[in-house]
């Protein structure tokens, strides 16, 4: 079964061969705002999440490793 018409690159010049994108990429463009804030909200949720979790006080220990020509 072949694709349906709406997503087929249409000819827009014969002479210049530029093509008009595919249905789907408009739409991305379309509703990315809307995407950008639905992943706002996950990753907030995330870290609420994750803080409540988390004890109210901890230590990061890094140990062995270098940064530039320091050796921690």
């Amino acid at each position: 079964m072949g694709q349906p018409e709406g997503d087929k690159p249409v000819q827009l010049d014969a002479l210049d061969r530029h093509v008009q994108p595919p249905v789907l990429f408009l739409l991305v463009e379309r509703y990315a705002k809307t995407l950008y804030g639905d992943m706002e909200t996950v990753v907030k949720a995330v870290k609420k999440s994750i803080g409540e979790e988390m004890l109210k006080s901890f230590d990061l220990v890094i140990d062995d490793w270098t940064h530039g020509t320091e050796h921690f």
